[in-house]
């Protein structure tokens, strides 16, 4: 990745943060963007509210020929269920679609969905619905009048996150030669944590975390490595995936080897 010009999202903390400062390590040149401006270890953080189509706009423009974008910043349910979409889908979007035709050849974009977003096969006609939209503002008017529909809006958000990945890996490597693919991780160890805890309870999260091939708690260190191979070369045959990277929990309750509704 020497040389390669890395965005991360959410780069101050968590998740994000780990995945900026392991790309400077295997050698790219990063830049991260999240709500304040700052300086992580050196890597400066330029400010951004992706639940402003104008100020991703704007930082957009100032951003030099990028490489690699990993769009890793999240909000739990805890928000407005409106800026749960606007920055967990509307914001990953509009960033995406304006900053891909800047993009170099056979660059690489990696999107961070979660497992709560795996029932998406059970909503495809709600989540197209959306994907349908042309642009920001229209998805954010489709958000508004479908707030039943969508139900809870952290898991709706990761869903469409999934399913976006694997509708527009296709035609944005046809239209730009950009590859897009998405991890999707587990319960991690960030600060994030206290608000699901908040929403769902001690008994699931533990329990979830207790039930995974791993028998614990993921952190940001065991996911930001498959996001960053993602990006790489070494993964160029690799479009439209959606990675789980959750201990085994998906495995797990797919085969039925865990009755996830134990925990609720």
């Amino acid at each position: 990745m020497n040389g390669l010009h890395a965005v991360v999202t959410g780069a101050a903390n968590g998740l994000g943060r780990a995945t900026a400062l392991l790309l400077r390590e295997r050698g790219a040149r990063v830049t991260g963007l999240d709500l304040g401006a700052g300086d992580l270890e050196g890597i400066p953080i330029v400010a951004v509210d992706l639940a402003d189509p104008g100020s991703v706009d704007r930082a957009v423009a100032h951003l030099a020929p990028v490489d690699l974008l990993a769009n890793v910043a999240g909000l739990p349910q805890t928000h407005d269920s409106l800026d749960v979409m606007r920055v967990n889908f509307l914001g990953l979007r509009h960033l995406t679609e304006t900053l891909a035709p800047r993009m170099a050849d056979h660059a690489a974009i990696v999107n961070v969905a979660s497992n709560a977003g795996n029932g998406w096969p059970l909503r495809t006609d709600v989540i197209n619905g959306l994907l349908d939209t042309p642009d920001f503002a229209a998805g954010e008017r489709w958000c508004e009048a479908n707030l039943e529909a969508q139900g809870d809006p952290y898991n709706f958000s990761k869903e469409c996150v999934q399913v976006y990945t694997m509708r527009r890996s296709h035609t944005l490597y046809r239209e730009l030669a950009v590859r897009m693919n998405a991890v999707s991780p587990g319960p991690l160890e960030t600060r994030m944590m206290k608000d699901f805890r908040e929403v769902v309870g001690d008994r699931m999260i533990d329990g979830v975390a207790a039930a995974t091939t791993m028998g614990r708690m993921g952190t940001p260190a065991d996911v930001a490595p498959t996001i960053v191979f993602l990006l790489s070369r070494d993964a160029a045959w690799c479009s439209g995936a959606i990675v789980d990277v959750d201990g085994g929990w998906t495995a797990v309750t797919t085969t039925g080897q865990i009755d996830r509704s134990a925990f609720h």
